[in-house]
């Protein structure tokens, strides 16, 4: 493949992989009506790695981020086991960026009065009508679910509730200033990714 053929591939790639960030941001909207979201957010401390989204209810904070994986199964990733679809190796599943955020942004979480429960990687096959099977992998740090697991995975966290908690925005201002606070100390260029502060309630 050429060096055009590159980009544009990479571009297409980077193109889907947005939308699947805007998706996962509309459906988590609709399914969290009592919610915060702030994101998404550089991990402090890390070399530009990232997550798509924290949402907040009540004490309890979700760190999210939106996988677009090709159809298949997906599985491995315990005892040992390298993450494989199918019969290949699966190097994405091998990343520890969930386990970093976990590590890093722990204690932003408890400083700001919450706590910080398992993240999701939320997958979504990359061709309609397919299916990204993610029941038998694990990745460090995080929870993989796909879309028709999404809705016992955000139940078990104690996010899906009838009415709203009190201690939601007060939680969500404290942690959004915290990791502006951050990011204003860091002498990066903060025009890409960053902590947002800004609040979206959602309902």
């Amino acid at each position: 493949m050429t060096s055009t053929g590159w980009r544009e591939t990479a571009a297409r790639g980077q193109y889907l992989a947005a939308r699947a960030e805007r998706a996962t941001e509309d459906l988590l909207h609709e399914q969290l009506p009592h919610a915060v979201a702030l994101g998404p957010c550089t991990i402090p401390g890390s070399r530009g790695a990232d997550v798509d989204g924290i949402w907040v209810h009540g004490g309890r904070v979700l760190l999210v981020d939106a996988k677009l994986w090709e159809p298949g199964t997906y599985w491995g990733g315990w005892l040992g086991v390298t993450p494989r679809r199918g019969t290949e190796m699966f190097a994405p599943a091998t990343h520890r960026h969930a386990q970093l955020a976990v590590d890093r942004m722990g204690s932003y979480v408890r400083q700001s009065g919450g706590v910080l429960v398992r993240p999701l990687w939320i997958v979504w096959p990359s061709k309609a009508g397919e299916s990204a099977s993610v029941r038998w992998l694990s990745v460090p740090g995080a929870d993989v679910v796909s879309l028709d697991g999404l809705e016992g995975a955000l139940t078990r966290r104690g996010f899906v509730t009838d009415a709203p908690d009190p201690a939601t925005p007060i939680v969500a201002a404290r942690l959004g200033l915290a990791l502006e606070r951050w990011l204003r100390r860091q002498p990066v260029d903060r025009t890409t990714r960053g902590p947002i502060a800004q609040m979206h309630p959602t309902g």
